[in-house]
């Protein structure tokens, strides 16, 4: 592999971003939005500008490096033709979204908090915060608690898989060279964020979503090259769906994409956050931005269909590092395309998630509030710094284990599942019970438990997870239908 060429290109990336971050504003001295910048926004948003920015910020941010760009071109194969079940889901998942939000916003507690300059509307712990009710507070401290958790997972994840595959590609294979190379990814996605907050992810989305669309046409159109010119597959294409795990796994796969992309978009941090930033944009963009998703994900699951036997039959990061070789033999633009494409996933989706992660972070169950905090205070530069020797450290500890990755994929991503029975209690104008959430949880940590107990090709009981919050949140639904009957 030409390594100067990808050092190039992903310095490149961060260097753009770092621009773009500039070109479109200064950095940010406070956490939260004033009153005055929330006026200015609104003005912004209501353009056709500010449908753009919606649309891309939705996709960028459900288009991850981990859990979408890696793992569709490197694991496809393992479901075959059911790996287009998650193009399908994702899609319908919207008018799932925009039904349950719809109903939440149409209370007029909820609704004068999306409508006022604070922020704090845009934290999904909040929108269960009541005052002297202690059933919606503890609701409230559980859902924060599990944001920050399947937030902190999910950038890690990110930054993981990115120095996973860039020493593999790079040709630096060392744990020294892979620590490296996320510690200073992190630090710059990081300290990007810190420094532009809010501002900076809605604009960079603007510009890094479409790059992925790009990269990934361009990695389609040498993929096709490959295999009908080069490598002579197209006799075998009806193959290309075929799975490689049991039906059982898949039949089981089919109930956690159906699980997880119903409410995925729902129950994650960055969907009210942008509720509160671009106000009913967010929902009228909601199909068609999911749909623009769908198809992105389709092109990416493709490729992966077609990796498996222009790999030599490899899954993983070995299919997509012997993928990327033999493309790279035809033209380095394919290399090139990769890492922009991986780049703008991974800057995305991170940074959307940082700055969510800030937001609940501070949130105050004891007043219901989002503590203000001067950026100068977060001291950006030695947070930032010890985030990326945080994530090193964790890098190293799971690697130490050989946990496989695919695996903490479909637990690490499902976890913001657990909120939502707190979601049909809402809906149903029932009062909040925290044990629902309790009781999700527990069944999801042994469900995941068994998951990692069994052997790496076994997936039956780490797709089965994300189906128990679905299992409570039923439950509460069947329970308040009788309840109503009588």
């Amino acid at each position: 592999m030409t390594t100067f060429l990808q050092v190039i290109t992903i310095a490149g990336m961060l260097a753009i971003t770092y621009l773009v971050f500039t070109a479109f504003g200064k950095p940010r001295t406070k956490l939260l939005f004033t009153q005055e910048d929330k006026k200015e926004w609104d003005n912004m948003i209501t353009s056709k500008m500010g449908s753009w920015f919606t649309g891309t910020n939705i996709v960028g941010t459900l288009t991850s490096l981990a859990t979408v760009y890696i793992f569709f071109i490197g694991s496809s194969k393992l479901f075959g033709a059911w790996i287009f079940l998650c193009s399908l889901t994702i899609w319908v998942g919207a008018y799932v979204t925009n039904f349950f939000t719809a109903k939440i916003c149409k209370d007029t507690y909820i609704e004068s908090l999306l409508k006022s300059p604070d922020q704090t509307g845009g934290v999904i712990a909040r929108i269960f915060w009541r005052p002297n009710d202690q059933g919606a507070q503890k609701t409230a401290l559980i859902i924060k608690w599990i944001s920050l958790l399947n937030i902190a997972s999910v950038i890690w994840l990110d930054f993981a898989l990115f120095a996973d595959i860039s020493s593999k590609l790079i040709g630096h294979h060392t744990m020294l060279d892979r620590l490296i190379l996320l510690s200073v990814c992190c630090f710059g996605v990081v300290y990007f964020t810190l420094r532009y907050g809010l501002r900076g992810f809605v604009f960079a989305d603007f510009f890094q979503t479409p790059l992925i669309v790009i990269a990934s046409l361009i990695l389609l159109g040498g993929v096709l090259f490959l295999a009908f010119n080069v490598n002579s597959i197209g006799q075998t294409i009806k193959d290309l769906p075929v799975s490689l795990l049991s039906s059982k796994d898949c039949i089981l796969f089919a109930i956690q994409v159906i699980s997880l992309n119903f409410i995925l978009v729902l129950v994650t941090e960055p969907h009210w956050l942008r509720v509160w930033i671009f106000g009913a944009k967010e929902t009228r963009l909601q199909g068609s931005s999911t749909f623009a998703t769908a198809i992105l994900w389709g092109i990416l699951a493709i490729l992966g269909l077609f990796a498996f036997p222009l790999s030599g039959q490899k899954i993983g990061e070995d299919a997509i590092l012997a993928l990327l070789t033999q493309m790279s033999g035809v033209s380095t633009v394919f290399l090139v395309a990769f890492w922009i494409g991986g780049m703008a996933a991974l800057f995305a989706s991170a940074d959307s998630q940082i700055y969510s992660f800030l937001l609940v972070k501070e949130f105050q169950v004891s007043t219901g509030k989002v503590r203000e905090v001067l950026m100068s205070n977060m001291k950006p530069f030695r947070l930032s710094l010890l985030t990326s020797i945080a994530f090193a450290l964790t890098y190293a500890v799971v690697r130490s284990f050989d946990i496989p990755f695919e695996k903490m994929i479909f637990v690490v991503l499902p976890v913001c599942l657990n909120v939502f029975p707190a979601f049909v209690l809402a809906v149903l104008d029932e009062k909040q019970k925290p044990s629902f959430i309790i009781i999700s949880l527990f069944l999801y940590i042994v469900c995941s438990f068994m998951g990692f107990t069994q052997p790496s090709n076994q997936f039956s009981w780490t797709l089965l997870a994300p189906f128990c919050p679905i299992l409570v949140s039923g439950y509460i639904f069947l329970k308040h239908t009788v309840i109503s009957r009588n």
